[in-house]
């Protein structure tokens, strides 16, 4: 069995895949980490691809290669834009996807910034609550809770 966590930036893909495949004996993949592996970092993929839509169809390229070396995993998903990319998983009947949601706000909690080489940067909480309302609607959508 294929088990494909999707889902938005800093919604836990990676924490919960990890998780789910320890427990249930599997093995994980992180789609992020395989890629900074290539690339160097996520910026160097989004370089050498600059057209989203063709990496989306890269990494769906990609999930068909791990999915094929593996009888049983778990992979957690960069996000993606396309996901006439990704049918032929929603039709197989030993995959499983799904997609992993959270509340803003708890999403807003978990923001992680990183330079161009993808070193963690710190950001004072104060700058990130003065400017809550612009991260909450930009990243998240989030027009209901700004304010």
């Amino acid at each position: 069995m294929k088990i494909l966590i999707f889902g938005m930036g800093n919604i836990g893909k990676s924490t919960v895949g990890e998780l789910l495949a320890k427990k249930i004996g599997y093995d994980f993949i992180d789609m992020d980490t395989k890629i900074k592996e290539k690339y160097g970092t996520m910026l160097g993929f989004q370089d050498e691809y600059n057209d989203q839509y063709e990496r989306d169809e890269l990494r769906a390229e990609m999930i068909s290669s791990w999915i094929q070396e593996n009888e049983n995993v778990v992979i957690a998903l960069s996000p993606i834009a396309y996901l006439d990319a990704y049918e032929d998983f929603f039709e197989d009947s030993d995959i499983i996807c799904f997609d992993l949601t959270d509340r803003t706000e708890n999403i807003f909690k978990r923001l992680v910034f990183t330079d161009d080489n993808d070193n963690l940067l710190h950001i004072p909480q104060s700058y990130l609550n003065k400017h809550k309302a612009y991260y909450m609607v930009r990243q998240f959508g989030a027009v209901d809770l700004v304010g």
